[in-house]
């Protein structure tokens, strides 16, 4: 049998990457805020780019852990297939003497 949360696993991406685009995300944002802030577009402007950037993170962490999150994979095709694969073989083909 093949090992699928082996194989679930490995395809996760890895904490310390998701550690390293929040704060790259952090980064970016005080360097936006701090730019908009001088050119003078203000805070409307400000909570509108954090409030995208918060949206991305969120769907980026979200997709990554598909049992944690808001949006669920449906598991109805692998549930078929078990139990398709539950069923006893079909019977040898008979046979003329």
């Amino acid at each position: 049998m093949i090992d699928a949360q082996a194989t679930r696993q490995a395809a996760l991406v890895p904490q310390a990457v998701l550690l390293l685009e929040v704060l790259g995300a952090m980064v970016a944002l005080a360097l936006s805020a701090g730019y908009l802030v001088l050119i003078g577009l203000g805070a409307g402007a400000v909570v509108l780019i954090s409030a995208l950037v918060g949206f991305l993170l969120f769907i980026t962490a979200d997709l990554d852990r598909p049992t944690r999150g808001l949006i669920k994979v449906p598991d109805t095709p692998l549930a078929s297939e078990e139990g398709e694969m539950l069923n006893p073989p079909a019977p040898e083909p008979a046979t003329s003497p």
